[in-house]
């Protein structure tokens, strides 16, 4: 069975310490700027660079989705954010 879904983004920002490349939305380079200013994170690598986050790095009450289990649930749990951890 195919699903097509159909959702509408606004303010997609992609951060990659190893690529520049885009995939068609906006790119930046400053991961300081890019957590301040989301309201959902989806960590899909495991860069060490992203494996040192703390609860305090993220915008007050966004969304953390841990695709690949990088960080430490144990420092979200009583902080102001969602936290999901998926992936292996």
């Amino acid at each position: 069975m195919f699903w097509h879904w159909r959702a509408s983004f606004h303010d997609i920002t992609l951060h990659d310490p190893y690529s520049n490349e885009s995939f068609g939305v906006k790119f930046s380079s400053d991961l300081n700027c890019v957590l301040r200013n989301a309201d959902c994170v989806i960590i899909a690598t495991a860069h060490s660079l992203y494996s040192s986050l703390k609860a305090n790095d993220f915008k007050k009450g966004s969304i953390i989705i841990d695709a690949v289990r990088l960080l430490d649930k144990e420092v979200f749990i009583n902080s102001s954010l969602i936290f999901i951890a998926q992936g292996t």
